[in-house]
């Protein structure tokens, strides 16, 4: 169930990629109002994900299953994927804002 999870935000968050790569390499300057709100779209984004996999995969771990194992997994998780999120979006920050715009 969890790796189920995981799987479905990875592959959503490639697709998001491929489109907003898309978007923004074919049309460049015509979609100035579309990177700013993929922008901040991302940035929400992150910290939602960031507070979904810390807090709700903690609390469930405590409720569930009593296990130590299971909560510093999660941990784990929620903080690899928020480092991870947190990478892209210095990236597209840069990429975008310093190059684009």
């Amino acid at each position: 169930m969890y790796l189920n999870f995981i799987l479905h935000h990875i592959i959503l968050i490639f697709f998001f990629f491929e489109f907003f790569f898309f978007y923004n390499f074919f049309f460049g300057f015509f979609f100035f109002f579309y990177k700013l709100f993929f922008f901040f779209f991302f940035f929400f984004f992150f910290v939602v994900h960031f507070f979904v996999f810390f807090f709700f995969f903690i609390l469930f771990s405590i409720l569930f299953f009593y296990n130590i194992f299971f909560i510093f997994f999660f941990v784990f998780i929620s903080l690899y994927f928020f480092f991870v999120f947190l990478l892209f979006f210095l990236f597209f920050f840069f990429f975008f804002f310093f190059f684009y715009f």
